[in-house]
């Protein structure tokens, strides 16, 4: 039970710091923090995320044997190095194109807390607790939060104190978690062994970090994109909205990360891989468009008291992005193909082909003089829904046990069932404009309810959802 409610206080730890920071910023501040950050995952993503994948793989061997302390250093130590490399790369930037705003200048530091300290989270859930890991994300998060709102109010108001004390803060965190909760410390710096030790799995980081880095291109640079295009009032506006309806999903992720994901694994040797991925892609399925239906209520429900008048233009990009996360997370979900099935060249392949699919819709909209509106920003995004398709039409003709067909029939009279629900919703408010709460709460309670024998009669097999929550642990 702990885990959930460390979960529940994460989520809406999520939802405090988007409010504040709302109330706190001009669309065009949010617009250019949002993407200073997406700039910011990229590297991440694709330098120092292989590097963690690394580790939280290996890292309950290592910790047995006794290596543990050593590859973590050389890991640390590297992302030092990297760091270092960025700080130099970020001045000479700043050097030949002055017009980059100065709040790249915390690039290299913000780079390396960030990374890390997810990384050192993930490490105290497999090595010491998942629950004390899942409380230091609401630590994390409640606590940069204060500190900033401490330093905006007493020292400085503008956007780069704001981010630079989410990164002080973070990095003495990172120093907390290594030596209080892993209790570990450093080993020795030596150049001739780090060196060695990436030569030797340079192969590895090379093709996580090839992978993670077309995971970007699909699903964070058309927001990058979007942000170049726009000006920062209008990205502000758009980012706000697409930000809502990922900390709206972020439940459903959760969901799917705690039971279907630890389901997979432990069907993996029972039924074989291919039954689990199947099992798993529909658990996947049917959990995300759950929560979308749910988002949706939530958004009705809480939008007018959570955005600020100079974001109430948001709204619209809530429901946008609601569709645009679904996708993400059903994609997200045969990236297991790659990893537990022995198949990163057929999902490398994909990923390419639907990152070239966005290379040309970046071209065409650069030479036409189109207007960012609901359909063209769908269609920014709509690599993600291409890959999907090229994913299970490359699935059909190489790999023929990847195929959900026997269960389409199923998955097409679930669809229609959540539609019908939708279209009876969005009529309950015309024919009844002036009874929204309620309208809000009869179809909110009575989704839950549906949803609840659902889940317990197709997907727990006659146990309890919440009982199975509360077990959870």
């Amino acid at each position: 039970m702990k885990i959930i409610l460390g979960r529940v206080l994460h989520f809406l730890a999520l939802f405090i710091n988007y409010k504040v920071m709302l109330s706190i910023f001009s669309p065009q501040d949010y617009g250019i923090i949002n993407l200073f950050i997406l700039v910011t995952s990229f590297a991440i993503l694709f330098i120092i995320g292989p590097m963690g994948s690394y580790i939280m793989r290996v890292c309950v061997e290592l910790n047995k044997k006794g290596k543990l302390v050593n590859e973590l250093s050389y890991i640390i130590y590297g992302s030092i190095l990297l760091t270092l490399v960025n700080a130099l790369f970020i001045i000479i930037s700043m050097v030949i194109f002055p017009n980059f705003h100065k709040i790249y200048l915390l690039f290299p530091i913000f780079f390396i807390t960030s990374s890390i300290i997810q990384t050192f989270i993930s490490l105290v859930g497999i090595l010491r607790s998942l629950n004390v890991s899942v409380f230091l994300n609401v630590i994390n998060t409640l606590g940069s939060l204060l500190f900033c709102i401490l330093v905006h109010e007493f020292i400085s108001n503008d956007i780069i104190a704001w981010m630079f004390a989410q990164t002080i803060l973070q990095g003495f965190f990172c120093i907390f978690i290594f030596k209080k909760i892993l209790i570990l410390k450093l080993t020795k710096f030596s150049f001739n062994k780090i060196s060695s030790f990436f030569k030797s799995r340079i192969k590895f980081f090379g093709v996580l970090s090839s992978i993670s880095g077309f995971s970007w291109v699909m699903f964070q640079a058309p927001k990058a994109f979007l942000g170049m295009q726009l000006d920062t009032q209008e990205f502000g506006i758009l980012i706000a909205g697409l930000t809502f309806s990922m900390y709206l999903l972020s439940g459903c992720e959760n969901l799917i990360n705690t039971y279907a994901l630890t389901n997979f694994y432990r069907k993996c040797s029972k039924t074989g891989p291919e039954k689990a991925w199947k099992e798993y892609f529909i658990y996947v399925y049917k959990f995300t468009l759950m929560g979308s239906i749910l988002a949706l209520f939530f958004l009705d429900l809480t939008k007018n008291l959570i955005l600020t008048d100079e974001f109430v233009k948001a709204q619209k990009f809530i429901y946008i992005g609601i569709i645009i996360e679904a996708v993400r997370i059903i994609s997200t979900s045969t990236f297991i193909v790659a990893q537990a099935m022995s198949r990163p060249s057929f999902v490398f392949f994909c990923q390419v082909f639907a990152s070239i699919w966005f290379l040309a819709i970046i071209l065409y909209l650069f030479f036409t003089n189109i207007i960012y509106e609901n359909f063209t920003i769908l269609f920014v995004f709509s690599s993600s829904l291409l890959y999907l398709i090229i994913f299970f039409l490359g699935a059909y003709k190489k790999y023929s046990f990847y195929l959900i067909f026997d269960e389409t029939i199923d998955l097409l009279k679930f669809t229609f069932g959540l539609l019908v629900v939708c279209i009876a919703y969005k009529l309950a408010f015309i024919i009844l404009p002036s009874m929204h709460i309620l309208i809000i709460l009869t179809f909110s309670f009575t989704t839950v309810i549906i949803f609840y024998f659902y889940l317990k009669k197709y997907i727990f097999k006659g146990i309890s959802p919440i009982k199975l929550l509360i077990n959870m642990d």
